[in-house]
């Protein structure tokens, strides 16, 4: 798996969902790992990180060795045949796996947010990309899926468009499965539920609504349905209503513009704002509250977590009609699904944000003309408000939902079964004619990242090649060669400088050999081609080497 911590890490001052789903699928693997048969290999360039893979792996169960490889590790890759990213980044990989063989590996990314410019590049390189049918770009949603469908057949018209392509082949998979919860993190008895009351000092007679994750009116949900429909509820239960915000602002201003906005709109009801990046008030929330609440109404959403983490919890829930959401719960079942509307075209927002590059903008602006039932929402809180019947057989609902359908125990078995048929579709491709043309042709790099000494070639004097002859230089070296590897400026790229017993191994061979060609080290070195021309080619740099033609 590809790992940089920004991806997986719960302990970032700045939780996304991302992250909280990134560590919830590395749990599922290291808990169905078999450490007699299987290892953990994370892809990172940076020790740092790799030791920060190890500290959270050991986290979720101490005593497994983890192992990492960078980036440009082929053969470790190959060996895997599995490679996962916690994004949509599938393109990138795919051009750096052509360096060594198109059907080495299979790589897997999971959406996330699809609103973004830079997410909406990433899903149309697809199309254009060296990603192949053993590859899976995975959708948490249906409705994720059919924006990613989109984004190919609007790429695939503009190729048609710019170079009469007429059919575009071997676009990867794009599976739905949703994203993973960890239903024995929920289970709460009555006594729980008394101490999460008591935490907070909620009486018997309140009626709490809870919204949990991150609070940010502009880029989850915008919080003027959820603040008015609270405040009819107040008005006309003549109960004591409450609501918990668990999460955190994503900057001062918000929480004063949400501070303003509660006091103005919803005056009537209690508010408690709790810091959901702790683990252990997040719990208490969860376990003290009566009603769940999320009226997403921004395209940057893509499914909801929470949501989930509610039913699980035994919360009914109220959520909107709305992107992935929508395919959480049953409405009337596990709880309601509040309508939304929006209007039929918004081209002039996607050409303001093309023109400023102001994502938030973009997400606020359209948040800002999609319309959530104020009416309806209302209706079903107060319904839920009166009825604690109702809200007890919505909650037991939604507990068997969340076991049977995002409990990882059900999720991440289809990982595995996604893997393992993509592996056997990468396999069958080197039987079948046309993908085993395309292997055979496949470019070893990509046309964007090509070789300095392809690219740059009219900028030396010359070039040596594979035929070129190997000389000691007439004039002495300017110092020993492991003197030279102790300066500073050989440590600058340390990977590129022979050791010693390298450097005294070549020397010796041209001298016994004046004349040899670069082509004949590779024996004696037993290295690739490109390893000796980089060996030769430090050693003519400091003065030890001269290359004839």
């Amino acid at each position: 798996m590809f790992f940089e911590p920004d991806g997986y890490d719960m302990k970032s001052k700045k939780l996304m969902g991302r992250q909280s789903a990134g560590h919830a699928f590395l749990r599922s693997v290291v808990n169905d790992l078999d450490t007699e048969t299987e290892s953990l290999l994370a892809c990172t360039n940076s020790p740092q990180s790799a030791a920060n893979f190890q500290r959270i792996v050991n986290d979720i169960k101490p005593g497994i060795t983890t192992h990492h490889c960078k980036r440009n590790n082929g053969s470790l890759l190959r060996a895997a045949s599995t490679f996962y990213l916690p994004d949509p980044n599938i393109p990138a990989a795919a051009k750096m796996r052509l360096r060594h063989g198109l059907d080495s590996y299979s790589i897997f990314g999971v959406t996330h947010t699809t609103a973004s410019h830079g997410v909406s590049e990433l899903v149309a390189d697809c199309v254009t990309g060296p990603v192949m049918p053993w590859d899976a770009l995975i959708c948490t949603s249906r409705s994720v899926k059919n924006t990613i469908e989109k984004i190919f057949a609007a790429e695939s018209e503009y190729l048609q468009w710019k170079l009469g392509a007429t059919k575009v082949q071997q676009l990867c998979a794009t599976p739905v499965i949703p994203l993973g919860i960890h239903c024995s993190d929920h289970e709460y008895s009555e006594e729980d539920k008394e101490t999460g009351r008591k935490a907070f000092g909620i009486e018997d007679n309140e009626i709490v609504f809870l919204y949990l994750g991150r609070l940010n009116t502009y880029m989850k949900a915008h919080a003027f349905p959820m603040y008015a429909g609270l405040q009819r509820v107040a008005e006309q239960s003549g109960k004591k209503v409450t609501l918990i915000e668990c999460g955190w602002f994503a900057t001062p201003p918000i929480e004063e513009t949400m501070l303003e906005a509660r006091e103005s709109i919803a005056p009537d009801i209690r508010y408690l704002h709790i810091d959901g990046r702790d683990p252990v008030l997040k719990h208490q929330c969860l376990a003290g509250s009566d009603v769940f609440v999320s009226l997403s109404d921004n395209i940057q959403e893509t499914f909801g977590l929470t949501p989930a983490e509610a039913m699980a919890s035994g919360l009914p829930i109220i959520i909107t009609d709305w992107d992935g959401y929508s395919e959480l719960c049953q409405d009337g079942v596990e709880g309601f699904k509040i309508p939304t509307a929006m209007p039929s075209n918004m081209d002039n927002l996607a050409e303001i944000y093309e023109a400023s590059g102001n994502y938030q903008r973009y997400c606020i602006a359209a948040s800002y003309q999609t319309d959530v039932s104020i009416k309806q929402f209302t209706e079903k809180a107060l319904l839920l408000a009166n009825s604690p019947e109702l809200r007890k057989e919505l909650g037991q609902n939604g507990k068997r939902r969340a076991k049977s359908v995002y409990d990882w125990s059900v999720v991440f078995p289809q990982y595995k079964s996604l893997w393992k048929e993509m592996s056997e579709i990468r396999t069958r491709a080197k039987t079948q004619d046309e993908h085993s043309r395309l292997i055979n042709s496949a470019p070893r790099n990509s046309p964007r990242r090509l070789d300095p000494a392809t690219l740059f070639s009219s900028y030396p004097s010359e070039r040596f090649t594979k035929d070129s002859r190997l000389y000691i230089n007439d004039e002495p070296a300017p110092m020993a060669f492991e003197a030279l590897t102790q300066l500073k400026m050989s440590k600058l790229v340390p990977e590129l400088i022979p050791t010693p017993k390298t450097a005294e191994l070549l020397l010796r061979l041209v001298s016994e050999q004046p004349g040899m060609q670069i082509n004949q080290l590779l024996l004696h070195l037993n290295c690739s081609m490109y390893e000796a021309f980089g060996v030769v080619g430090v050693l003519q740099k400091f003065g030890y080497l001269t290359t004839k033609n």
